[in-house]
This record gives C-alpha cells, structure tokens and sequence, in this order.
C-alpha cells in the first residue's frame, strides 16, 4: 500500500466546484465523518480499510461503467477528459497544466488534451466568418471575428465603395496581417477583398 503523496512532489491546491464538495460532503456525512477527522482516508473498502485497486476495480468500477453504458471506460480517461474539457473551455494553459499536475505544459496539450467535435465545428464557424462574412444565421459578434460584408469591399486604402474611409477600421482589419506584410510574403498590403476574389474564383 502506498501513502506518500503524487508522483514528481507535485503536491498542489486548487479550486473545486462547489456541486463537487457537495457531493463529498454527503460520502463524508454517510462514513459518519467530520472535520476532526483529518487523518481519515476519504475513500475506502467495505469495512473501513484502505483501498484496494483490484477489489475497488471488480466492485465499484466494473459495475459503475455498465451502468453508464460504457463499458470500455478507462480509469485513466477521466484524467483525459478533464483536460479536454479545460482546452475546450478556453482555460489558460498555465492553468490547465497546474490543475493536472503536470510539469510540462507539452504534456497537457500533447498527451492528455483531445480534440472535439464541437471544438472543430466552433474553428470553422469562426473562420467561415472571418474568411467569408457572417451568413443571416451564423452571426456571432461576441466573437469579435465575424465582421460584416461591408467590411469586405474597403480597397487597398480602406475606402468602401461609397467614398466613405475608415482608418480605425482599416486599422482594425489589418493587425493580424502586418506580420506577413513585414517578412515580405505578400508584398503589397493585405486586404480580405483580394483574397475574397481568389476563393470565388476558385470556386
């Protein structure tokens, strides 16, 4: 039986969801334990004595994953989708790292993160936006990247076809492209219009 602490001294704190510590706190009130009880293991076997994995695996686990319906369910994917949930949540990946003990944050992303579904359809949704211009039911201005159309007919000299300049906006659209217009890439400046004209005709 080991006791000491997690692997590489990674003892940490972090927050917990208060639905969680609720949950605990019934386990602990059903063990008939208190706050006295600091030395008390939280989890245990039938009667009271430290856990055995294998014991713990044919009586709680087994029966818990059929249940579920998923029958194939590692242990070790619970550890997997917390840290896809905290990638897909947008949490910060210094934080992800240090809730899952890891001391690489190549480790986080690399190993234990997955990709999702939904973060997919999210990416495309985005870039359809940016690209293309938000269609009348895919509009999402809390994003901050889905513009509107009339973004898109501003020439080289952010004038829109009505006369009108706005350098603010001008300004605003090309941020993310000064790096590709300083190492030369494109040469002449960038501007959405012009890439707009390529995809139509590729298409």
């Amino acid at each position: 039986m080991v006791t000491r602490g997690p692997k590489w001294d990674s003892d940490r704190i972090i927050s917990t969801p208060p639905v969680l510590l609720d949950l605990l706190a019934a386990h602990l009130r059903r063990r008939g334990l208190t706050g006295a009880d600091g030395e008390a293991f939280v989890f245990t076997g039938r009667e009271g004595e430290p856990l055995h994995y294998p014991n713990w695996r044919r009586r709680v686990w087994a029966p818990a994953r059929e249940r579920a319906d998923l029958p194939d369910l590692t242990f070790r994917a619970l550890r997997t989708a917390n840290t896809t949930a905290m990638v897909a949540l947008a949490v910060d990946i210094k934080t992800a790292q240090t809730r899952a003990g890891h001391r690489d944050a190549r480790t986080t992303l690399g190993i234990y993160a997955r990709p999702t579904k939904d973060a997919d359809r999210d990416a495309a949704d985005r870039l359809g936006s940016y690209f293309l211009g938000p269609t009348s039911t895919d509009h999402h201005p809390s994003r901050g990247m889905a513009r509107d159309r009339n973004d898109t007919t501003r020439d080289s000299r952010g004038i829109s076809r009505d006369g009108t300049g706005d350098e603010s906006s001008d300004r605003e659209n090309d941020a993310p492209k000064r790096a590709l217009d300083q190492d030369g890439s494109r040469g002449a400046r960038w501007n959405r219009t012009t890439d707009l004209s390529i995809i139509s005709a590729a298409l």
